[in-house]
């Protein structure tokens, strides 16, 4: 694949030298996962003492190559020329076989397709409101119903308590369904592989991808009815399901936030670099998003490195 970056008026990127190549991390600061506080001082400037000393993982170490700048010479692709990136992804993913994994894992910086139809690729990708716009009329609609068919005394308390549990009840399905379902172990399932790709998967190859951070309504609304039918049939509490929706939208826009804002709460601050460390270097842990409860519970929390500062991101 020929890259043909050329260095013009150098004064307003960020090109940083590594070993014996430049690197233009201009696009990259700003969702660098340690942050700019390192980076914006270091135009032309080396970076071998800071990048080795920080013990980047192989995901990092991937993941710079996408901003290596070449002029006219062929670019080396590595584990990346096993697909084409001008082609959907989806129809290839097969073909990787037990690099798969090693493949997936391997963050890039670049736009994916994961369909040939235009269609499916389209309700398949969601901007970060799209769910918020669809799920909330809904969520009203539940409990309005429910409400009506409410005795008066303490409808309100009883109306709290289900919504309550039923966001408590997600915070578990959403731990259980990231570590159990969207981190299944694709060694031991082959044949899941272009499953796991589609659900998840390209999350991780594309982390800074907008358009595939939130959960896109179409498909969404198939998975929901079809939890809702079943939850219905064993006479789940329907105020429940409103505050597992409502647990969902929660998640849905921490995970947009973490990805892309400069969180100036501890909480949030620490859940962006407890999810960074999922993303980059512990695959195996730290599956919450919206909290890091169920990963106390299950020792699957990362212990996070104390630093020397505070880690600022563009926002």
């Amino acid at each position: 694949m020929k890259d043909t970056q050329k260095i013009n008026d150098i004064s307003t990127k960020l090109v940083v030298k590594y070993g014996d190549n430049k690197y233009d991390l201009t696009k990259f600061i700003r969702i660098h996962p340690g942050g700019e506080n390192i980076l914006k001082y270091k135009n032309n400037k080396n970076i071998d003492l800071e990048f080795d000393n920080s013990n980047h993982s192989e995901a990092a170490k991937n993941l710079l190559k996408e901003y290596k700048l070449e002029t006219e010479v062929e670019r080396d692709e590595g584990i990346e020329n096993l697909v084409d990136w001008n082609k959907a992804m989806l129809p290839q993913i097969s073909k990787l076989g037990d690099n798969y994994e090693k493949w997936v894992n391997s963050p890039v910086d670049r736009d994916l397709r994961l369909f040939k139809s235009d269609f499916l690729e389209l309700i398949t990708k969601s901007t970060w409101y799209m769910p918020l716009l669809f799920w909330i009329p809904i969520i009203i609609y539940i409990i309005k119903n429910e409400l009506a068919l409410q005795e008066t005394n303490q409808v309100f308390f009883k109306v709290f308590t289900q919504l309550i549990i039923g966001i408590f009840l997600w915070t578990l399905f959403e731990y259980v369904l990231h570590q159990f379902c969207f981190h299944i172990d694709v060694r031991r399932f082959p044949d899941l592989k272009t499953f796991h790709f589609f659900i998840h998967g390209n999350h991780h190859k594309v982390p800074f991808d907008k358009y595939r951070l939130v959960f896109p309504p179409i498909p969404a609304a198939v998975i929901a009815s079809l939890v809702f039918y079943i939850l219905q049939f064993l006479h789940y509490p329907k105020l429940s399901f409103a505050g597992n929706l409502i647990g969902y939208l929660c998640y849905d826009m921490t995970h947009y936030y973490i990805h892309f804002a400069s969180p100036t709460s501890n909480y949030f601050y620490n859940l962006k670099r407890h999810h960074n460390d999922h993303h980059f270097r512990h695959h195996d842990k730290a599956f919450g998003i919206s909290n890091t409860f169920w990963d106390n519970i299950f020792s699957t929390k990362v212990l996070l490195s104390r630093l020397k500062y505070r880690i600022q991101w563009q926002k």
